[in-house]
């Protein structure tokens, strides 16, 4: 276990449910420190700087291991948080309008030093930058297909 990639610490937004009302600043926060203000502080609790500083710590650690793959446990929006600041073909809205449920798995190929791609979020495939569909959106279905089948 490395509590590194725990989940966030919410200060005094700790056990909201995420769906109330009073959550919405802890998404907000999240997503800001994935787009870059990584300065902002959770009220009562860590700033963006810390959650990826910590968070990387641990993915660096485990690409520095000489291990080819590496399975990482961790908290739903935390994983969308550092995806979404990390990956290339994930930004920012597709994190916040794809919510991983409990065992929801996103499967990442790269290095922390040649940067990092999402193959897969939750089942589906996401397009590599560039490639298939709009970047970082999953490709469900094939054009040529009807709709569900």
């Amino acid at each position: 276990m490395r509590d590194g990639i725990r989940e966030v610490f919410a200060g005094d937004l700790e056990l909201l449910d995420g769906h109330s009302e009073r959550a919405e600043p802890y998404m907000r926060t999240v997503f800001a420190w994935a787009a870059g203000e990584t300065s902002l502080r959770m009220p009562g609790g860590e700033s963006g700087d810390e959650a990826l500083g910590r968070y990387d710590a641990v993915i660096a650690e485990a690409a520095d291991s000489g291990a080819r793959t590496v399975a990482m446990v961790s908290h739903g929006a935390a994983i969308r948080m550092w995806i979404a600041a990390r990956a290339a073909n994930v930004d920012v809205d597709f994190a916040a309008s794809h919510p991983l449920r409990n065992t929801g798995v996103v499967i990442l190929e790269g290095t922390p030093g040649e940067g990092w791609k999402a193959l897969s979020w939750a089942g589906a495939v996401v397009a590599p930058a560039g490639e298939g569909g709009p970047t970082g959106r999953p490709v469900d279905e094939r054009p040529w297909q009807e709709p569900g089948r």
